[in-house]
């Protein structure tokens, strides 16, 4: 009974710490990510409050649920219409800066510290992610220019599609367990396909459905439900779940937008929709990341600890050389050069293949090592930059400002 009124307890000051650590990232732009991280070392390791041990069997489960409340939150708040407005100009940079972060990661992994080929892969697509919810949280309170923060908050949209597509066809691959190229690349495209046309199909369907209900109360809440349901069955069928919920998110982000495209003539109006969602998403991130630090462990081999560092190293070295070839001259160098945090949908990923049954053995170490490496680099730019002397902004033009689909008329929270 006591460890049961000991655990209430601890929950909910877990939750209240997350609520400070998101205004103090408010204040300081210090990322809450590291502050979760931090308080799950102090109950976990250090205090032994909680054994990590006795959470180990629900990690698949949880990793599978974060994935889909993340991959729902990515879909609804991709922007299709600033996105296409400006993408020629943007998508060439952060395409190639992507997939350079990822070679580079790729051979040092393999070559270096003896990786078998696909697993560096698999760590790699998961490192050269930008996390979304971290910059989008930072990108209102950045002293910038309009197009840096397009630019900024436009490459963590696209790394993080790429990054959950990349990697989970190649955890795809893996699971496969074949030598066969041409076999497992059908299978593979078949997963994808069966994914992309599930989540649209089930995305217009939702909606009209949503639109047909009276009462709204409880839209986010049946929404999170068909996806979860989505989810399921798609990976049941041989699809890929993640991507299905993603393509779901996309089409019920955007469904004004897609609509007037198909159907041609007046766009249909989009309400401010899902206020619950802010509240999910920072519960489900918030425990996440205060069992990540749970599950965080100092006795890791010396090789895992070189590998991260090199790994940074990588991130670093791509950044510089992509800004200096494919973007020489950009506004606020510090800021689209270093702000790269790696969050939640990493940590997610390096989850997976255990849940595959794909063993990567120090994977999710190095991960957790990453997240916290590049959220400090990315505390530290923006400091700097925001310590130098001040410079006119430009302001953009209103229709190319960032926004969110799914909350209009009212800026994201910090969360």
């Amino acid at each position: 009974m006591v460890d049961l009124l000991f655990g209430i307890a601890l929950s909910g000051l877990i939750i209240v710490a997350g609520y400070l650590a998101a205004k103090i990232f408010e204040v300081t732009d210090v990322p809450d990510i590291l502050m979760l991280i931090a308080l799950g070392i102090i109950v976990g390791p250090v205090l032994g409050f909680v054994d990590s041990s006795s959470l180990t069997a629900a990690m698949p489960f949880f990793a599978a649920l974060a994935l889909v409340v993340i991959m729902l939150m990515a879909g609804q708040r991709f922007n299709f219409s600033r996105v296409i407005s400006i993408l020629p100009s943007n998508s060439v940079f952060s395409v190639l800066a992507y997939f350079f972060t990822s070679a580079l990661i790729t051979v040092v992994a393999y070559f270096v510290f003896g990786w078998p080929l696909l697993h560096a892969a698999f760590l790699a697509f998961i490192l050269s992610d930008t996390c979304p919810t971290v910059v989008g949280a930072l990108v209102d309170r950045l002293r910038a220019s309009e197009s840096t923060k397009i630019s900024v908050s436009l490459e963590a949209s696209i790394s993080g599609a790429l990054s959950s597509v990349c990697a989970i066809l190649v955890l795809r691959f893996l699971s496969a367990q074949s030598l066969d190229a041409s076999g497992a690349l059908h299978t593979l495209a078949a997963a994808f396909t069966i994914a992309v046309v599930a989540g649209v199909i089930a995305g217009f369907a939702w909606n009209k459905l949503v639109q047909a209900l009276d009462d709204k109360s409880f839209e986010y809440v049946l929404t999170l439900a068909a996806a979860l349901i989505l989810y399921a069955a798609v990976e049941f069928i041989g699809g890929n779940g993640a991507i299905s919920v993603l393509s779901f998110g996309v089409v019920l982000g955007s469904y004004g937008e897609l609509s007037r495209i198909i159907h041609g003539g007046k766009q249909v109006q989009q309400k401010a929709q899902y206020v619950f969602q802010d509240e999910v998403v920072f519960f489900v991130r918030t425990f996440f990341f205060v069992y990540v630090g749970i599950v965080f462990q100092f006795n890791v081999p010396l090789a895992i600890f070189l590998l991260s560092v090199a790994a940074l190293a990588c991130i670093l070295c791509a950044r510089v050389v992509s800004m200096k070839f494919l973007s020489p001259n950009a506004q606020d160098y510090l800021l689209q050069a270093f702000v790269i945090p790696t969050g939640l949908s990493a940590v997610v990923l390096s989850f997976l293949p255990s849940a595959w049954g794909v063993s990567i053995p120090g994977i999710t170490q190095v991960v957790l090592f990453i997240v916290v490496f590049t959220n400090v680099v990315t505390a530290i730019a923006v400091y700097l930059h925001h310590s130098s002397p001040a410079k006119p902004v430009r302001a953009a033009p209103a229709s190319q400002r960032p926004r969110i689909v799914g909350f209009a008329g009212r800026p994201p929270k910090a969360f």
